[in-house]
């Protein structure tokens, strides 16, 4: 069914109220997670040397990899199955979700409960040199009532490291998936009565080269994506094809290390978008060429505090001139704060230009921050708050769309071959174009089985 568009005025209020709500929220998540950190810092604890599941986090190690260097050779670490000079590792995760809004929408919201069946297996080598992994992943969606929106995804990839000599390394990897678009996203067809599918290709190059405190690196990607045409509830038909598109990147990386592990940065990207049939339905050709240049550094802060900061300068242009150029300024960052061995916070903020067919535009500046916090309240259990704020301002339009998302949750390890973890997610997007805002509430409980 088709969903009525709101008043604009009162739906307006509703989503200001529901604004105001969250960013109160976030802020006081910050606030508590910024005094439990206080408190942690403050109280004294006996001597960290004292015990090895006490020892002292390590740089840029986080609560889950701590928690996994603890665990391992005990009674939560799956065993797997050796195979030659390979170790296989089976999963599968089991989810149970409700949504109170599954289809992302201003009013009319529907409610269903949903269960994900996810089962996955690797294949890792085991050498002193070089590496090969290959791994499987399959996710069968289905819905108590709305089945049309049931799915069957999967996934196939391989990547694999040379290393040529100590000082100079090879990487590769390719991928194919095949999936769907979630309800939400800006460019998925609103009228469609099933998610569409999709289906990409993924390939990557690399070569890593450093002698000395000087580095360089170079990266080749590809990326190839097909979209089906989506059937609408009406039963009209709506065509995709306008959406296929290959995109090209290389990007290469100099850096320097001027303190131990941590070094300065130059990096340059290219890249180009072919669409396979831009102008079919009589749009603009969509293709076209892009870079952005940055310079940065790692941070590495009493040897707590890691990640990269960087700035620098972003550009798209189209081949149809009817289609604006996109560009300006980008900064970046990703910091992990390892507070204390049992409390570790992450923050990130990124700005990117991304690809739409929406008429009039060429495109928008998507600006995403988060912020993030994993406590390990005991040593099988773990429980992590988060917020997530997302903007995308449209080029030549008037529409600008920002997101609000609030996520709790917690995972409890009960044996090597079984975890549990319970999540709650509370999302708000407000639109400047009518009909595009929606509010949801999603519950998920999972239960993993590894061997």
């Amino acid at each position: 069914m088709t969903p009525i568009v709101p008043n604009g005025a009162d739906a307006r209020s509703r989503l200001n109220v529901e604004k105001r709500w969250l960013c109160g929220v976030g802020t006081v998540v910050t606030a508590v997670t910024f005094m439990a950190l206080t408190a942690a810092l403050t109280v004294p604890r006996p001597a960290l040397a004292q015990s090895a599941d006490q020892a002292a986090p390590k740089r840029g190690q986080g609560i889950e990899e701590r928690q996994q260097a603890r665990q391992k050779g005990d009674e939560f670490v799956p065993i797997g199955a050796r195979v030659g000079s390979f170790q296989l590792f089976p999963a599968v995760d089991v989810d149970v979700e409700y949504g109170d809004n599954i289809f992302a929408v201003t009013t009319g919201a529907q409610s269903d409960t949903l269960t994900r069946v996810k089962p996955e297996l690797s294949l890792n080598s085991d050498w002193n040199q070089h590496a090969l992994n290959l791994k499987g992943a399959g996710e069968v969606v289905r819905y108590k009532n709305f089945t049309d929106d049931n799915v069957e995804n999967y996934n196939i990839a391989a990547d694999g490291r040379v290393d040529v000599l100590r000082i100079l390394q090879l990487t590769m990897g390719a991928g194919y998936t095949l999936g769907h678009e979630d309800r939400g996203d800006p460019n998925a067809v609103a009228a469609a009565k099933a998610p569409s599918e999709t289906a990409a290709i993924d390939a990557n190059l690399g070569v890593k080269y450093k002698p000395n405190r000087l580095s360089s690196q170079l990266d080749a990607t590809y990326n190839d994506q097909d979209f089906d045409d989506a059937t609408n509830r009406d039963e009209s038909i709506t065509n995709n094809d306008p959406r296929d598109r290959k995109k090209y990147e290389l990007v290469g990386r100099l850096g320097y290390e001027y303190l131990p592990e941590t070094e300065a940065f130059f990096k340059v990207a290219v890249n180009q978008i072919d669409y396979n049939n831009p102008t079919q339905d009589g749009g603009p050709n969509r293709d076209s060429d892009g870079y952005s240049v940055v310079v940065g550094t790692d941070l590495a802060f009493t040897g707590l505090v890691t990640g990269d900061v960087f700035a620098g300068y972003l550009r798209q242009t189209y081949d149809d001139a009817s289609l604006k150029t996109r560009s300006g300024p980008t900064a970046g960052t990703s910091v992990q704060w390892d507070a204390t061995p049992l409390i570790t916070v992450n923050g990130s903020l990124s700005r990117s230009i991304q690809e739409t067919t929406i008429a009039g535009s060429s495109g928008f500046l998507s600006t995403l921050a988060s912020v993030s916090a994993d406590y390990e309240i005991l040593r099988q259990l773990t429980a992590d708050a988060s917020f997530d704020y997302t903007d995308d301002t449209y080029s030549a339009i008037s529409r600008d769309d920002q997101t609000y998302k609030v996520g709790l949750g917690a995972k409890y390890l009960f044996n090597r071959n079984f975890i549990a973890s319970l999540g709650y997610t509370y999302n708000v997007k407000e639109s400047s174009n009518a009909g595009n805002d929606y509010k949801q509430h999603t519950a998920l409980l999972t239960l993993r089985g590894q061997f």
